[in-house]
This record gives structure tokens, C-alpha cells and sequence, in this order.
């Protein structure tokens, strides 16, 4: 992220291992992307629990660190799977926020407890079972420059012992040229980040050499003189592009040699058409190899050219970068190979295909290279064995001369902290005597305070608990007495309801009593009134005339007879007049079951409408209710043939009832024994005649008490009772 000089903070991202990564069959491989700088662990098997077991670490300064941490800058970590073709797909990512990274120089703890987190961005089919990784994110402070200038000449020495290298320590794919440092050495730096660790890494660095220094004098043994020069012929063909993003520029394409710092740059146009094929001419360079005939395959595989493709606008940021594939070289029976080559950009997005053609050249046995020409640019020269046991030799000394420093160092740090831990302990054990006397006494005077509260609330308890009892016998008996009291009263109220029912019977019965009997004495006194003025009457008469008492006992017969044909004659009225209540009452029934039969012919009528027609309907109802019109006029008719049209006899009917008396008279004594034992019975009908009529009339509903037909009709009922009495 900057120069190795000016960096004095390393910000360290420690993978440890995965879970849940059963869904992924692929090998996967974590890119870590801080401020626009990459930097990705070695490839990894597919498995339900990767181990990782690495750590990426760039170098900042503590400026740029602020920045970040208050820029709220996020370090993005992403889970890449490899399909068949080596193209990369993305599985998810993880977001690790600075501020929340352990600051080792801070604190002193440069091993902080790692933590899962999960992968977001997952596909569908990942959302179920989420993979997690076991990470740490911790902040330290670069260590000093000597020691680095070590560890970076390392690499150097064991890159010469063995031509084939160890590339995973110094892979820079995808990574920019700026974080390129930072990368090669993160798996070295990681052995030296804490000082508890540095005796055992200086031992295993001299076992190394020692180890070196056995298969170098075995490889001089075998190999002396057997160096030879190779000429890599790199030229490419053509260039498709299948995306707009490469389409119509102007291209630099930069070839790097691997173990060299020059380079060779070459331009070319791209055609605008996206997906058309553009051939490239003079595209290529020659790269030069010192390696033995048995080694050059190994050496060519573990360290292949690169090639960096830069728009000529823009110079500052690749547009890709290709790693050239050697293998096919070697399946050939000659060393020359073509083939094609995937093109991607710096976010692993495939922008286009490349045509390469690979050829490699003998160029015999080492002392040749003193004849080329410079123009040649065969690089710099490989170092010699002296030369790196002399390296070895000045690594020994300085690692022992830096053990002693380290330990001396160490050993003062050591009293330093100690003395000053002590020193804080012993402040903190004073501030903490303190603190704990001031709570004993905290803790005595509320221990006093809780004794009093606790038996001030038991007095309290004991005297709500009386009040309490109290309260319940007051209770228990007030509510003793109300029910004894209820009760009482509701014993008194029954027996006084009972008296006052059966008084009110008794009353009742007294004045039913007394109703009848005055009705019986009002009908007896009116009775009386009558024979009264009768008898002043014929007193009246008498006293007009003188007649014999023959002739008064004859009157006196005569109008007895009077007195029964009137009777007669009433009773004969009475029986037309009970005639027109019965056929009032039939012709009002009459009228009543008319309306209702009309009432349901209409209903009728209306729901058949829908399905008869509406005249013949109308014709047919006229003609039954001229019909009705018809019977109810005939019915009229014949009440009025049957009522009376004269409700008491003319005066010449009562001059031949008197006319005829005298001839009647011997008849009727001669029948008088025979009407008198008739009468009985004929009352009796009469009487039952009148109360059904009346009974009759009442349930038509259209009579009541008070109309004068049913006052009429209870008059001659009590007359017929009274008369039965007498007789």
C-alpha cells in the first residue's frame, strides 16, 4: 500500500479455517481487497472444513490507518470456487470493518480470539446451510528495517538453491504492482510476528541452511558445467474480444520476466465489432533462461512469463493480466506450442480470448552468452554457489549478532514491563483496598439500615395481621346478623302476603255475594215498583167504579189473561228478535269469511300473475264479485223480510186481543192447570237461549259488555231468575 520505507503499521487479516462448505465441490480460494489492494490465499481442496491456516498483511502507516479507521473503511474478503475451466466463480464475501480490528500495539495481545462469520451475497442454494469463516483482524506495528531486509534476502538465496522455487510464497496474480511486496512476503512475515516465536524460527533457518548447504554440494556433484541458455520465443497471434470493455482500445501489452525487472512492451488497436477476431503483428519478445537441460521444464512451470495489458488513456490501472501456461510446451515433440488463452479483467470478468504461440530455443551450453549481443536483453546474471554460501555465512553471523540484540532487548523490555505491571498492580491493589473498605462500611451501615427496616415491617405485619382478625370476626358477625335480619323479614312479608291474599279472596267472595244479592233485591224492588203500580192502578179503577165483586173478580181474571197472551206476545217477540241476532251475527260471520276468502284469493291472485294473463284474471274476479254483490243483496232482502217492522202490537190488535178475551176466558181457565206446569220448562229454554245468544254475541267480538242489546239481553236473563225463585 506504500514504500517499504515510509510503512510502519501492518494490518493482518489471519484465516484460520471454514464450516458448512459442503455444497461446494470446487477447490475455493479467499481474495482480501483493502483501499483497492488485493491479496489471495493459495488454492484449496473442496472439503466440508477448509483449513486455510494463512495470513494476509498490508503495510500501511499510521496516517493512512487513521483515515481508514475514521473513513469507517471496510476490508472485503470474498470466497471464490474454481470451475473446469479455471474460470473463477464467486461464492460470497465477508465485511470486516477496521475499527472493529484488535490494535496488537495498543494492547500488547498480538493473538486475539478469532470469531465465525458468516458469507453473505450467497446464492439460493447456499442460503440454507451458510458457509462461515474463522477469522481475526488485528493492527501491529511493523518490526524494524534490518530485520525485513533479512527476511526479503531469503527468498532471494532459496529461489537460486532451488530452480523450481517455492512459487506459492511470491504468486502476484491479480494483485497490483504497488501490494506485490507486501504479498511475497506475508508468508514469511507471518513467522516473525511475535517475538515469543523468533529462537525457534532462527533454528529452523539454520537447519534450512545447513539442509542447502548438503543439496548444493550434491547438485554441483551432478551438475557442474551443465548450464545452458534458453531462448522463450512469446508471440501473440490474435485477440478476440467478447466484451465492450476491451472493444476499440489501444492496447499495451508489457511482458515480464519472471526472475528479471525488465520488461518489453509492444501496442496494438482492438477491433471496435465485439466478438470479431483481430490479428496482432510484431506482438512478442524473447525471454533468456540459465538452467540445466533437467531442470528448465520445472523452472519454466514454477516461474511462467506475465503478461500486463494496459490501455494506452489509461495507463495507471491494468486492464488484465495473463500468466502464460508452459505445460504445453513440453507435451510437444518440439519445444513450440500454440494455443488460446482466456482473457480476464482485474474484477475476474472473462473480457476476451488470445491466440499465443510459445516456442523455446537451446541455445547451448552457458559460455555462449558471452557472445550475444546487449540487444539481446537476456536479463540479469544467476548467482554463482560461492557467492551463496557466502550469502549463508553472512545470514549466520547477523542472525547471531540480532539473537543476541533480540535477547538483550527483550530481556530489558521484559524488566521494564514487569516493573511497570508491578508498579500498576500496586496502584490498582491500593484503589481497590480502598474501594472495598468504603464498601464494607457501605455494606455494614445497609445491613443496619436493612435490621431496622426488617423489624419496623414485622411490628407493621404483626399489627395489620390483628386489625386484620379483627376486621374478619366484625365482618363475620355484622353478616350473621344481616341474614338472621333478612330472614326475619322475609318470614314477615310472606305471612303478611298470605293474610292480605286470603282477606282479599274472602272479599272478593263478600262482594260477589253482595252483587248478586243486590242485583236480586234491585230486580225484586223493581218488581215491587210494578205490582205497586199495578195495584194503585186498579185501585184507581175500582174506585171509578162501583162494581160487584163478581164483576171485579172477572176483571181481575181477565187480566190475568191479558197479562199471559202479553207475555205471550213478548216472548214471541223476543223469539224474532233472537232470530235477527242470529242472522246478524251469521251475516256478519258471512262477511268475515268473505273478506278472508277474498283476502286469499288475491294473495293467490298475485302469484299467479306472473304466469296468466292479466285480463282473463280481471274478467273472471269481476264476475265473482258481481256474484258476491248478488248474494249479499239477496241476504238483505231476507233479513229484512225476517225482522219485525213493528216492535210492539197496534192498537187494533190489542182491541181484538181484548175483544176476544171474554171468549177465551172459559178456555183458558179451563187450560190453566196445563200452561202453569209448562212454564218451568219453557223459562228454562228461555234462559238458555238468552246466554248462548248473549255468549254468542261476545265472542263475535263485535258486541261488549256495554252496548245495549247485551245489557237488554242480561236484564231478561235476571227477570227469568227472579221468576223461577217465586214460582
Amino acid at each position: 500500500m506504500v514504500e517499504a520505507g515510509e510503512s510502519d503499521v501492518q494490518i493482518i487479516l489471519s484465516i484460520k479455517e471454514g464450516k458448512d462448505f459442503e455444497q461446494v465441490l470446487q477447490p475455493t480460494i479467499l481474495v482480501g481487497t483493502l483501499n483497492g489492494h488485493s491479496l489471495k490465499t493459495d488454492k484449496i481442496e473442496s472439503s466440508p472444513n477448509p483449513q486455510y491456516d494463512t495470513d494476509l498483511i498490508w503495510e500501511t502507516n499510521k496516517i493512512t490507518m487513521r483515515k481508514m479507521r475514521s473513513g469507517q473503511a471496510s476490508l472485503k474478503l470474498e470466497c471464490y470456487a474454481f470451475k473446469e475451466n479455471e474460470n473463477k466463480e464467486k461464492i460470497g464475501h465477508v465485511l470486516l470493518s477496521l475499527r472493529s480490528a484488535h490494535l496488537a500495539y495498543k494492547y500488547g495481545d498480538v493473538n486475539p480470539k478469532a470469531s465465525w462469520h458468516k458469507l453473505i451475497g450467497l446464492r439460493s442454494d447456499l442460503k440454507t446451510n451458510k458457509p462461515e469463516l474463522l477469522l481475526t483482524l488485528r493492527i501491529e506495528d511493523r518490526k524494524s528495517t534490518n530485520l525485513d531486509t533479512a527476511l526479503e534476502r531469503c527468498p532471494e538465496v532459496e529461489s537460486h538453491r532451488n530452480p523450481s522455487g517455492d512459487f506459492r510464497k511470491c504468486n502476484p496474480i491479480s494483485i497490483p504492482g504497488e501490494t506485490k511486496c507486501a504479498t511475497e512476503r506475508k508468508y514469511t512475515n507471518q513467522h516473525f510476528l511475535d517475538c515469543q516465536h523468533l529462537k525457534s524460527q532462527m533454528d529452523k533457518m539454520m537447519c534450512l541452511c545447513s539442509s542447502d548447504t548438503a543439496v548444493c554440494n550434491c547438485m554441483n556433484v551432478k551438475c557442474a558445467g551443465s548450464y545452458h541458455c534458453y531462448c522463450l520465443y512469446i508471440s501473440l497471434v490474435a485477440i478476440t474480444s467478447v466484451s465492450p470493455k476491451l472493444s476499440g482500445r489501444r492496447i499495451e501489452f508489457r511482458f515480464h520476466h519472471p526472475k528479471a525487472e525488465n520488461t518489453s512492451v509492444a501496442h496494438a488497436t482492438i477491433s471496435a465489432v465485439t466478438g470479431e477476431k483481430s490479428k496482432l503483428q510484431n506482438i512478442g519478445c524473447q525471454f533468456h533462461f540459465i538452467s540445466t537441460p533437467n531442470e528448465i521444464k520445472q523452472l519454466l512451470q514454477s516461474f511462467p512469463p506475465k503478461i500486463s495489458m494496459y490501455d494506452t488513456n489509461e495507463a495507471a490501472k491494468p486492464v488484465s493480466l495473463l500468466v502464460l501456461d508452459l505445460k504445453p510446451l513440453f507435451h510437444q515433440d518440439k519445444p513450440e506450442c500454440q494455443y488460446k488463452l482466456p482473457l480476464y479483467d482485474t474484477d475476474t470478468n472473462k473480457i476476451g480470448d488470445v491466440d499465443v504461440m510459445l516456442k523455446l530455443e537451446n541455445r547451448g551450453p552457458h559460455f555462449l552468452l558471452n557472445k550475444e549481443t546487449a540487444d539481446k536483453n537476456l536479463g540479469p546474471p544467476i548467482l554463482d554457489d560461492s557467492l551463496a554460501y557466502k550469502i549463508v555465512d553472512e545470514l549466520e553471523t547477523w542472525k547471531e549478532r540480532q539473537k543476541e540484540m533480540f535477547k538483550a532487548e527483550l530481556k530489558k523490555k521484559e524488566e521494564r514491563h514487569l516493573n511497570m505491571l508491578s508498579e500498576e498492580w500496586r496502584r490498582q491493589k491500593e484503589s481497590l483496598e480502598s474501594k472495598l473498605a468504603c464498601s464494607v462500611e457501605q455494606c455494614k451501615i445497609l445491613a443496619n439500615s436493612l435490621n431496622n427496616a426488617t423489624e419496623d415491617l414485622r411490628t407493621r405485619r404483626l399489627k395489620s395481621l390483628e386489625n386484620e382478625t379483627r376486621l374478619i370476626k366484625a365482618n363475620e358477625n355484622i353478616q350473621w346478623r344481616y341474614e338472621v335480619k333478612l330472614q326475619e323479614l322475609r318470614d314477615s312479608s310472606h305471612s303478611m302476603q298470605s293474610d292480605l291474599m286470603s282477606k282479599v279472596s274472602k272479599l272478593e267472595e263478600k262482594k260477589s255475594a253482595l252483587e248478586a244479592q243486590v242485583e236480586i233485591l234491585m230486580y225484586e224492588n223493581e218488581s215491587l215498583k210494578l205490582s205497586i203500580s199495578k195495584l194503585t192502578n186498579e185501585l184507581q179503577m175500582y174506585q171509578k167504579g162501583s162494581l160487584t165483586q163478581d164483576q171485579t173478580a172477572s176483571l181481575l181474571q181477565e187480566l190475568k189473561v191479558l197479562e199471559e197472551k202479553l207475555n205471550n206476545a213478548q216472548k214471541g217477540k223476543s223469539f224474532f228478535k233472537e232470530q235477527w241476532g242470529k242472522a246478524v251475527r251469521e251475516i256478519h260471520r258471512m262477511k268475515v269469511d268473505h273478506q278472508k276468502t277474498m283476502q286469499d284469493q288475491i294473495k293467490n291472485s298475485k302469484e299467479e300473475l306472473k304466469n296468466v294473463d292479466l285480463a282473463e284474471i280481471l274478467s273472471i274476479d269481476t264476475r265473482a264479485l258481481t256474484n258476491d254483490q248478488i248474494l249479499l243483496n239477496e241476504l238483505q232482502k231476507e233479513i229484512d223480510g225476517i225482522k219485525p217492522r213493528q216492535p210492539f202490537a197496534s192498537k187494533e190488535a190489542y182491541g181484538q186481543i181484548f175483544a176476544s178475551v171474554n171468549d177465551a176466558f172459559s178456555e183458558d181457565s179451563y187450560n190453566g192447570n196445563k200452561i202453569i206446569s209448562g212454564k218451568s220448562d219453557e223459562r228454562n229454554e228461555r234462559l238458555q237461549a238468552l246466554r248462548e245468544e248473549r255468549d254468542s254475541l261476545l265472542r263475535t267480538g263485535s258486541y261488549s259488555s256495554d252496548d245495549t242489546v247485551i245489557r237488554k239481553l242480561d236484564t231478561e236473563i235476571r227477570s227469568l231468575l227472579v221468576d223461577r225463585r217465586r214460582v
